[in-house]
């Protein structure tokens, strides 16, 4: 194996990870952002049902400690 050949090789297997690690961390930061947006959404379409629902403007009603 030439060194030419050897060099090209390298080069496209460390582009294709770069390629890779690129296309992973997009499509987690994408799956995460969705993740989150429909964790937000479930947990106040519940706060919207539970009895702190009388008070929702209150920093208070995001916890569930009873006062």
């Amino acid at each position: 194996m030439t060194p030419d050949v050897l060099s090209f090789s390298l080069l496209s297997v460390r582009s294709s990870v770069d390629a890779s690690s690129v296309f992973l961390s997009v499509f987690l930061s994408v799956f995460l952002s969705a993740f989150l947006s429909v964790l937000l959404s479930f947990f106040f379409f519940v706060e919207s049902f539970s009895f702190l629902s009388d008070f929702p403007f209150f920093p208070e009603s995001f916890l569930f400690v009873p006062a």
